[in-house]
C-alpha cells in the first residue's frame, strides 16, 4: 500500500468523469498510484518546461554558470527564456492549447469533474491564468504529491477565472 491512497484529500475515483496527464513518465506513474486502472488521456501540452542546457544538471552545478545565476536572481523569475529550451511565452501558449483541448472535451462530454496530473511549472502557469497572478515563479508550486482543486461555474470557458481553489 502507498501513502497517497491512505490520504483522504484526493477526489474519489467514482466522482471523476475523466483523467488527463502529461506524456511524461512521472505523471503516468502518479496516476497509476492515485487511481489504479484509471483510463486517462495524455497530452504533451502539459509536459514540464524544457530546461534546455540546464536539463539534468543540479542547482549546485548550474550556479557556476553566469546565465543561470542571472536567471535565478532576476526580478521576474517566472518569465524565463531557457538556453536551448522553452521560453515563458511558448510554454504558456502550449499549456493554454492543452487547456483549450480539455475545455472542449468537457463541453463535448458534459464532464463535471476532471483530474489533471501534471508538473510544477505547469501548475504555476495554470494557477496564474485561472486563479490570480503571482509574481513569484514558485508562488503556486505545491508540495510533492499535492496540487489544487479549482472550482468553476457551469458556464466556464477558456477565458474564465476559477471561483475558488483548494490545496489538496
Amino acid at each position: 500500500m502507498n501513502d497517497f491512497t491512505e490520504i483522504d484529500i484526493y477526489p474519489k475515483y467514482e466522482d471523476i468523469d475523466t483523467f488527463y496527464t502529461s506524456k511524461l513518465t512521472r505523471t503516468i506513474e502518479t496516476i497509476s498510484i492515485l487511481y489504479p486502472n484509471a483510463k486517462y488521456k495524455s497530452l504533451e501540452e502539459f509536459n514540464e518546461a524544457n530546461f534546455g542546457e540546464y536539463e539534468g544538471h543540479s542547482h549546485k552545478k548550474l550556479m557556476k554558470r553566469d546565465d543561470y545565476v542571472k536567471w535565478q536572481n532576476g526580478d521576474k523569475f517566472i518569465y524565463f527564456d531557457l538556453p536551448g529550451g522553452d521560453n515563458f511565452e511558448s510554454f504558456s501558449k502550449r499549456i493554454h492549447n492543452g487547456i483549450e483541448k480539455i475545455f472542449t472535451d468537457i463541453k463535448n462530454n458534459n464532464y463535471k469533474n476532471i483530474v489533471l496530473i501534471c508538473h510544477g511549472a505547469v501548475i504555476s502557469v495554470i494557477m496564474n491564468n485561472f486563479y490570480k497572478p503571482s509574481d513569484e515563479y514558485y508562488g503556486y508550486l505545491p508540495k510533492n504529491g499535492h496540487g489544487y482543486m479549482l472550482q468553476f461555474d457551469d458556464n466556464s470557458d477558456i477565458n474564465s477565472k476559477a471561483l475558488k481553489y483548494e490545496e489538496i
